[in-house]
C-alpha cells in the first residue's frame, strides 16, 4: 500500500537551505541563479518565495525578513507561504550561506528527477493512444528528454582564460593536422584553401538560382566527406526521393552521364564502373532520410539519434524553403 502513495523526489531541507542562505547572504544568489530556476523546487511556497528574492536582487533591493516578507505582500502571497513565522525559520535552520550552492544542486538533481518521472509517465499515456502515430510519439519522447537535459546543462565558461585555454586546444589540433584546411574537405581543392574546409557547428547556406547544379555539388561535398574524413553524413532530401540521390552518387563515383544512366543506354564498361561505385558507396557512412514535409523539431530529434549512433561531421538539408512549419 505504501508504495502506491509514493512522493516525487524531492528534498524540502535542501530547498529551505537555499532560500535561508540567500536571506542570510544576499550574493549567495549570485552562485545559484545561474542553473536554479523557480520551478525547479517542489514545495508551492518556496516557489514563490524564491521569485520574489529574485525580482526583489534584480531590482537592487537588499534581501531581508522585512522586505521579502513586504514584497509577498504586496504579491498576496504572504499568508499562501506561511507568514513571518516561516521566513524566520528559514534564518534559523541555517547556520551559514556558504553551502548555498550544494544546496541547489540538492534542488536542481531533484527536479531532474521529477522531470524525468513525468515525462516518462506523458509517454506511456500517449503511447497507449489508440491512433497514436509511432514517429510522433518517438519525436515527442526525445524532445521532452532532451529538453530536460538542456535546462539542467550547467558550468558554461564566460572567463576568458577559461575560453582561452579551448581556443588554444583547438589550434593545437590544427597544428598537428595535415594539409592546409582545418575542418572537413569539401573535395573541391580551391574552395578547400579559400575556407580552410566545413568547419564545425557552422551553418553553410548553398544559394543558386533553379536547376543551377546546387544538389549535384552538395552530393559531392557529402561524398567527400563520408569518404575523406570518415565522419556520418546525414541528409535529409525534402524534393528529390532517395533513389534519385542514390542514383546522382552513383554517377558521381562511376563518371557516369546522369541522361545515359536514366535512359538505361550505357556501355559495357560503364555498367563495370556503376558495380564497382556502387560496392565503393556502400561502405560509406552516408545516410539518406527522403520523408517530406519534415518539420524542424523532427529533424533535430533525428540528427541527434543518428550523431549518437555514428557520429555525424555533416548534415545536409535540400532544402531548407521545404520545411513544414510548426506554428
Amino acid at each position: 500500500m505504501a508504495d502506491d502513495l509514493k512522493v516525487p523526489p524531492q528534498n524540502l531541507e535542501a530547498e529551505r537551505g537555499v532560500l535561508g542562505s540567500v536571506l542570510l547572504l544576499n550574493e549567495a544568489l549570485d552562485d545559484v541563479a545561474d542553473f536554479l530556476h523557480a520551478s525547479y523546487f517542489y514545495s508551492d511556497a518556496h516557489q514563490r518565495i524564491y521569485t520574489a528574492v529574485h525580482d526583489l536582487y534584480e531590482n537592487g533591493a537588499r534581501i531581508d525578513i522585512v522586505t521579502l516578507s513586504n514584497e509577498l505582500i504586496r504579491r498576496n502571497e504572504l499568508e499562501e507561504i506561511g507568514g513571518l513565522p516561516y521566513l524566520a525559520n528559514l534564518l534559523e535552520e541555517v547556520p551559514h550561506a556558504a553551502h548555498a550552492r550544494y544546496y541547489a544542486e540538492i534542488v536542481r538533481s531533484k527536479w531532474v528527477q521529477r522531470s524525468l518521472i513525468y515525462a516518462c509517465t506523458e509517454i506511456l499515456q500517449e503511447s497507449y493512444l489508440p491512433k497514436a502515430d509511432t514517429e510522433d510519439l518517438l519525436s515527442h519522447a526525445e524532445q521532452r528528454i532532451f529538453r530536460i537535459l538542456e535546462q539542467q546543462e550547467q558550468g558554461q565558461k564566460l572567463e576568458i582564460g577559461d575560453i582561452l585555454i579551448d581556443a588554444f586546444d583547438r589550434i593545437n589540433e590544427r597544428l598537428e593536422r595535415e594539409g592546409t584546411i582545418s575542418g572537413l574537405s569539401t573535395g573541391f581543392v580551391d574552395l578547400d584553401n579559400t575556407t580552410t574546409g566545413l568547419q564545425p557547428s557552422e551553418l553553410v547556406i548553398l544559394a543558386a538560382r533553379p536547376s543551377m547544379g546546387k544538389t549535384a555539388l552538395v552530393c559531392n561535398f557529402a561524398e567527400s566527406v563520408s569518404r575523406e574524413s570518415e565522419a556520418g553524413v546525414l541528409i535529409f532530401s525534402l524534393e528529390q526521393s532517395r533513389l534519385e540521390l542514390a542514383e546522382r552518387f552513383l554517377c558521381i563515383n562511376a563518371q557516369i552521364n546522369g541522361h545515359n544512366l536514366r535512359s538505361g543506354n550505357l556501355t559495357d564498361q560503364e555498367r563495370g564502373r556503376l558495380m564497382q561505385a556502387s560496392s565503393e558507396l556502400s561502405e560509406l557512412p552516408l545516410y539518406i532520410d527522403d520523408l517530406p514535409g519534415r518539420t524542424m523539431a523532427q529533424i533535430g530529434a533525428i540528427a541527434r539519434r543518428m550523431h549518437r549512433r555514428h557520429r555525424l561531421g555533416l548534415i545536409v538539408i535540400d532544402y531548407l524553403q521545404l520545411i513544414e512549419a510548426e506554428d
